[in-house]
């Protein structure tokens, strides 16, 4: 997986990019106080079958807080602008507690 970090209403947002080039991509939110690093045990056999964008969300993991109130609405915000920048369209998501609920 490839780090990369998205500047969004000021917050850096980091997040891995990786897997399969033409696969179907899917998504990952992971919950509240976690980070990517909490799907590490899931990735080998994920990334065998999709193209894989995890996200560490605002004020979680190696992302920053920036300057707007920390929202599921925002959240979701951030992953869509980080999801346009990487030109993805369709995609499955998959997220847990405050991931699912985002």
């Amino acid at each position: 997986m490839q780090s990369k970090f998205f500047n969004h209403q000021g917050a850096s947002l980091h997040y891995q990019i990786g897997g399969k080039e033409a696969a179907p991509v899917m998504v990952l939110l992971h919950g509240g106080f976690g980070s990517i690093s909490d799907f590490e045990p899931l990735l080998p056999r994920l990334l065998q079958h999709y193209r894989m964008i995890a996200v560490d969300t605002r004020g979680h993991g190696r992302s920053t807080l920036g300057t707007t109130v920390l929202t599921y609405a925002q959240v979701a915000d951030d992953v869509r602008q980080i999801l346009r920048s990487e030109s993805v369209e369709n995609y499955s998501l998959f997220g847990f507690s405050d991931g699912g609920i985002t």
